[in-house]
């Protein structure tokens, strides 16, 4: 079942800016900047190592028109709820996945869901629940999954070290792009030009969609590179990862131009960008969300009302309502207009009670 908590919820407070974010902006130097790590922590890249080999993370998606939030979750039940997004209701729910769903994404246009269960991935009719499409290529978890901004291919990443552009329609893939570890997160250009994967190890690769071939390699991260996104532009990348970093990067030059250390000692899960690309929505550390002003890089919202670990956030189209989901099966929804929280939902176990 899936229960709603009603709360609200002013954060007047803003707390985070007071205790635990360093708001400091770094200018980096591009040959000296992968030195200036965040307190020296040369265990960081073990540590992510660990926590990603044991961790199952609670995805969600939006549609395109922000109707419809899908939900994977309580990690491990194998059952996406797709909620109304205004209200929280349960729409509708999808079964028949062996295991932990590791990944979700919406296509940008039409009614398709693609729904990573471990190693396979299923493309979804949002509106019947059938299953369009099944891909397998993958020999370890898929981490994570992203759209062609045309809706007709799909990008996975894996914890095999590949990352696979797939055609939809076909469910053949076109390229395989290795790695030497373990593949994180990745992403599409606006433009649908390249794909950039980021890494166990804290690199970052981008590739051309259309060869497959390498293009650029970007360092400084230090161990796992938890999210990823491109600008508008297409020319420029912003990340995030397990060593508490934001860093904005010049992919033409190869550079990191902006930095910000987030916190002392939590990792950061994943991130999001507003529709305006003003804003940058963190998911973690820990029980936490933070909005950051990317031009400035302080903090402009924050809650740590979660009960649990965040590992899923997202600004809903139209970049008024985020969304957050940590590995309890508890989701949050916030006005970021108002800095306010409308309301909780704890999501279930299908086994434990019927919906």
């Amino acid at each position: 079942c899936v229960r709603r908590i009603d709360r609200h919820i002013a954060d007047e407070r803003n707390e985070e800016n007071e205790s635990g974010i360093e708001q400091s902006l770094v200018k980096v130097n591009p040959i000296l900047g992968a030195l200036n790590l965040v307190d020296n922590n040369i265990d960081l890249y073990e540590q992510a190592r660990q926590t990603e080999i044991n961790t199952f993370h609670s995805n969600i998606t939006c549609s395109p028109n922000g109707g419809r939030v899908f939900s994977s979750g309580v990690p491990g039940d194998g059952t996406i709820r797709i909620l109304n997004a205004a209200t929280g209701t349960p729409v509708n729910k999808t079964n028949g996945h062996v295991g932990a769903i590791t990944a979700l994404a919406h296509a940008p246009t039409g009614a398709l869901l693609a729904v990573a269960d471990h190693r396979d991935i299923t493309i979804r009719d949002t509106n019947t629940g059938r299953v369009l499409q099944s891909l397998r290529g993958h020999r370890g978890q898929v981490t994570e999954l992203a759209w062609e901004p045309d809706g007709r291919s799909i990008v996975s990443a894996g914890k095999d070290g590949v990352t696979i552009l797939w055609n939809t329609a076909t469910g053949e893939p076109v390229h395989t792009l290795n790695d030497i570890v373990a593949t994180m997160s990745v992403a599409f250009s606006t433009d649908g030009e390249s794909i950039a994967t980021g890494s166990m190890n804290g690199s970052i690769r981008v590739y051309s969609a259309n060869t497959g071939e390498q293009s650029k390699v970007l360092n400084g991260h230090i161990g796992t590179v938890s999210g990823i996104h491109f600008m508008a532009d297409s020319t420029r990348l912003v990340t995030c990862g397990y060593d508490r970093t934001v860093r904005l990067w010049d992919i033409d030059s190869g550079t990191e131009i902006r930095r910000v250390n987030v916190h002392k000692n939590r990792s950061l899960h994943g991130l999001d960008c507003s529709p305006d690309e003003r804003f940058i929505l963190l998911a973690g550390p820990h029980r936490h969300i933070r909005v950051l002003d990317l031009a400035s890089g302080l903090q402009v919202f924050g809650s740590e009302e979660m009960p649990a670990t965040v590992h899923s956030a997202c600004f809903a189209p139209g970049g008024r309502t985020i969304i957050a989901a940590d590995i309890s099966g508890r989701i949050g929804f916030w006005d970021f207009q108002s800095k306010s929280e409308l309301f909780d939902l704890q999501i279930e176990r299908v086994n434990e009670s019927s919906e």
